[in-house]
């Protein structure tokens, strides 16, 4: 039976595809939830998603795509102890396609802590935000060997987190700066870090409202809501 109707909690675009991450299908009317699978549109048709491409991703502590990013031409796939690159060699044949697994068990468990910034990607782990850069992911066959822990000046404050899950992220690209929030403290109370990509250093953002809601608006400028 063909079906066209799926959806996902993260998507991307890719070299005339857009990829879906954490999973629902819905043929014939049964939605099939596959929080593990990501899937993929036919070639330069966006909305053309049958139920038929996906790839299953299985590692050793499992879990739900937590998101997603591109890095130096190939997909980011992260899910909460795991990352994955799947090397799109031949956009019009996913069967020239080949997915590997990072050797390191870690991976974003912020849904909305993924930050793509020119050629790094960061993500949210427990113990910190770490940085995978290009160079990391450039020999095709390759998974990233290094990471970079860039919380360690703040080790604290992010150990302060009340859920590391929560922390929300987004770049500032006129100050070059990626904004990390999260709650701290009871009762819970926002606070808002920056982190300068170049100059890789951090300082202490002063708000008078919360960044409850991020996302970008015209120009790729970032935008902010407080829901209070």
């Amino acid at each position: 039976v063909y079906s066209n109707r799926e959806n996902g909690q993260f998507a991307i675009k890719l070299k005339g595809r857009m990829f879906l991450g954490n999973l629902i299908l819905n043929p014939e009317d049964k939605q099939e939830e596959h929080e593990d699978w990501i899937a993929y549109s036919e070639l330069n048709q966006y909305d053309n998603r049958p139920v038929s491409n996906v790839i299953t991703l299985d590692d050793r502590e499992g879990g739900a795509v937590s998101g997603l990013a591109v890095l130096f031409g190939r997909l980011i796939v992260f899910k909460p102890q795991a990352i994955f690159i799947l090397n799109v060699n031949d956009p019009a044949n996913p069967n020239t396609w080949n997915i590997t697994e990072s050797k390191h068990s870690i991976g974003n468990i912020a849904p909305e802590g993924v930050v793509e910034v020119h050629d790094s990607v960061y993500f949210v782990f427990h113990d910190g935000i770490y940085a995978v850069t290009s160079n990391m992911v450039a020999d095709s066959t390759a998974t990233p060997s290094v990471m970079e822990k860039i919380t360690l000046p703040i080790e604290d404050q992010f150990n302060s987190a009340n859920s590391k899950k929560d922390i929300k992220g987004i770049y500032n690209q006129k100050d070059s700066e990626i904004l990390y929030t999260w709650q701290t403290g009871s009762p819970a109370s926002q606070i808002v870090w920056a982190y300068h990509v170049v100059l890789k250093t951090w300082r202490k953002v002063e708000t008078s409202t919360n960044l409850d809601i991020l996302a970008y608006g015209e120009n790729s400028y970032p935008i902010a809501w407080d829901n209070t």
